[in-house]
């Protein structure tokens, strides 16, 4: 008897139990139905789950091809959850300009994901809000315009870097290889020398390390495990894929911060060689804001090379893609470069003369669409926009897709179309809703690289004509930070190998090219003069991270500015100048070496910041501890 009372007091317990169960889903569903009088009607949207939210309806790996299916159906502003996380999406230009131009204060701060909240713990300028953004921000403009942004100064740093590429490029000797890893090393240099005042070599193993980790990170912070991560962070903190995120930015932010104490130690208050120099210039100076510290400092430049490396590189191999895809826009441009410029370098100011060209470069940058969800804000308090009540603190994701594929805006939006930038008379025109990286205060750091004079250079003497059928443009609109398939060039006819192409959307991993027979990695080869049309400038020597000496450069390109080494800080010679030389394929024969050139001034080289520097002693000062960065010898480019 006793075990039948036992049973039927279980069975009375669980009954209870589902009853309850059953009614607290009753009352969530009759009060995510509901709305507050005193509020105002919320955006529409479709109804979430207990805890799950709108995950079940999303497809995270294409998150923003689902979120503009729902606002076919929901409208233009509209909210949806994920998990317990309410979020209001806003589509289309007119919505997005709305709230980010015109109602900025409302809709300005960040709303920081906790991927990124482990990462900078707020400070910075990408991640950050109140007093600390506003700081690192005003600082971080006035240091990059002091230092040459839009100036001279920097264009000479990006056309040195352009002639390296290129020479990379000619180095396969009509072999086929993969644009990945040296476009992203390229970018790369162009944000350390404006950062660090120097350039890294290309082979460099512990710098290629550092590009390929951020890289990978930037692809991983958008992956499915991280999504997850930030919607349920206390389940999926310990995630393989949070490991691996926090792993690889913890040691590149170890060896930043060796760099970075490496210049400290050797910085010179009359001699600005880059973006660290000037902070801790300003420091010197007597600028004592509690804002200007080195933790800051680190976030900042680490903000800096995430908003410049990945949006310039995957650019440009979309640009790439684009003019193989459709070689008569491709002969058009190089028609209007060869007769604007000739054989002489570009230079930004022949943009306004180049407006086909230009047209081509901003229609690149709208459909590549790399960028098709601007980072999250939160409203900073109540408001009402387009009809609807918004609480303070919600969470807002302008959808960037919806606006460079507006139907409204664009005549024909999925299409490559140049005339979009272009009026009747073929002058170049801007469009309001050109917004491929964000709009407002957001976008301040979106070209630090100037991807547009970089993409500028490219098609100057160099065709790519592959089979058209080889080239698949996909129809629906890229992941956000996805590049573009994976590009092989033929080095020595400038056209891409029928059966090298791969059409694949996802990001490719930067590996170095192999030698089929030898199944070495190959290192870049020495070309005669008379096979480069292009002439190349003078540069300085690279320091090399690993052997920190003075190297020769093991390709005919110019002779790279001063690196500096993450370790020790101080020049070295270059391990591949150890290697076994390389053999002509046909011949046997060892292939030459070129030397670099001698240096000489060039005081205006690197640019100074309103500061009054000692323009008479232009040598290179003597280490203060062994962990010192040399100071950079200034030559003529």
């Amino acid at each position: 008897m006793g075990v039948m009372e036992g049973l039927f007091l279980v069975q009375s317990s669980s009954t209870v139990v589902l009853l309850g169960v059953l009614l607290l889903l009753l009352l969530y569903l009759l009060s995510s139905g509901s709305e507050s009088p005193k509020e105002g009607q919320e955006p529409p949207g479709p109804r979430p789950l207990p805890i799950l939210g709108n995950l079940l309806q999303l497809n995270l790996k294409t998150l923003h091809l689902s979120l503009c299916d729902l606002s076919k159906k929901y409208g233009p502003v509209f909210k949806i959850h994920f998990g317990p996380k309410k979020i209001v999406v806003l589509a289309g230009y007119k919505m997005v300009k709305q709230a980010l131009v015109n109602c900025a204060e409302e809709f300005g701060e960040r709303d920081i994901l906790p991927v990124f909240h482990d990462m900078s713990n707020k400070l910075g300028i990408l991640w950050a809000n109140g007093e600390n953004w506003k700081v690192m921000r005003r600082f971080t403009l006035t240091a990059l315009r002091d230092l040459g942004m839009g100036k001279r100064g920097v264009e000479e740093k990006i056309i040195e870097e352009i002639q390296h590429l290129k020479a990379v490029f000619k180095s396969f000797d009509g072999k086929p290889f993969e644009t990945t890893q040296p476009v992203n090393v390229a970018i790369s240099n162009v944000i350390c020398a404006i950062i660090y005042g120097s350039r890294f070599d290309y082979e460099d193993p512990l710098f290629k390390a550092m590009v390929q980790r951020s890289n990978e990170n930037m692809k991983n912070a958008g992956s499915v495990p991280i999504q997850l991560y930030n919607v349920f962070p206390k389940l999926f903190k310990n995630s393989k894929m949070w490991v691996k995120v926090m792993k690889d930015y913890r040691i590149n932010r170890c060896e930043m911060k060796q760099l970075v104490m490496g210049l400290k130690d050797s910085l010179n208050v009359e001699d600005c060689r880059g973006f660290i120099d000037y902070f801790y210039i300003c420091k010197a100076s007597g600028e004592n804001s509690v804002h200007l510290h080195e933790e800051n400092l680190l976030a900042t430049v680490s903000n800096l090379f995430i908003a410049g490396t990945d949006t310039t590189s995957t650019t440009i191999r979309w640009g790439l893609q684009y003019m193989a895809k459709y070689p008569q826009i491709q002969e058009r441009v190089q028609q209007e470069i060869d007769r604007v410029i000739g054989d002489r370098q570009p230079k930004v100011q022949d943009r306004k003369n180049l407006p086909y060209t230009d047209a081509v470069i901003h229609e690149t940058q709208r459909l590549a669409n790399i960028v098709p969800m601007s980072l999250p804000h939160v409203t900073s308090c109540d408001v009402t926009f387009n009809g609807y009540f918004i609480k303070k603190g919600t969470s807002v994701m302008p959808l960037l897709s919806s606006v460079l594929w507006d139907e409204s805006e664009w005549e024909t939006p999925k299409s490559f179309n140049p005339a979009h930038f272009l009026d009747a008379d073929g002058r170049f025109v801007t469009r309001d809703a050109f917004m491929p990286f964000s709009a407002g205060d957001s976008r301040f750091t979106d070209n630090i690289t100037h991807q547009d004079f970089i993409l500028l250079h490219l098609p100057q003497k160099s065709k790519h004509t592959p089979n058209p059928t080889s080239i698949l443009i996909p129809k629906t609109l890229p992941p956000i930070s996805i590049p573009i398939p994976k590009l092989y060039l033929n080095s020595k006819t400038q056209t891409q190998p029928q059966s090298q192409f791969q059409n694949s959307i996802s990001i490719p991993k930067s590996k170095p090219t192999l030698n089929s027979k030898t199944q070495t990695q190959s290192q870049n080869q020495t070309h005669s003069q008379s096979q480069n049309p292009i002439s190349i400038p003078k540069a300085k020597p690279t320091l090399n991270l690993k052997t920190h000496s003075q190297s020769q450069n093991p390709i005919s390109i110019p002779k790279p500015k001063p690196t500096l080494n993450l370790k020790t800080q101080s020049q070295s010679q270059n391990p591949s100048s150890n290697l076994k030389p390389k053999l002509n394929p046909k011949t046997q024969t060892p292939l030459s070496i070129s030397k670099p050139n001698s240096q000489s001034q060039n005081p205006n080289l690197i640019p100074k910041p309103k500061l009054t520097f000692n323009r008479k002693t232009q040598t290179q000062s003597q280490f203060k501890n062994p962990n010192s960065v040399p100071k950079q010898t200034q030559t003529q480019a």
